[in-house]
């Protein structure tokens, strides 16, 4: 699951720079075959034309990937 590095686990502190902010631990599986394709919060994925990122159980949210 992705955390954020700050005062406390998967939270921003009040104070934070969000420039300062870094994930760990932020686990890439296989691309979902649809927005309910098993997944855990936190997980991201990416295809030829996709990037993924798993918001909740079991649901998925994605963004197309293009030149600019």
């Amino acid at each position: 699951m992705a955390k954020l590095i700050g005062d406390k686990p998967n939270q921003v502190p009040t104070n934070a720079d969000l420039g300062e902010l870094a994930y760990q631990d932020v686990p890439v599986v296989p691309a979902p075959a649809s927005a309910s394709s098993p997944g855990t919060p936190g997980q991201i994925a990416f295809d030829d034309s996709y990037f993924y990122v798993c918001i909740a159980v079991d649901t998925w949210e994605r963004v197309a990937i293009a030149t600019w």
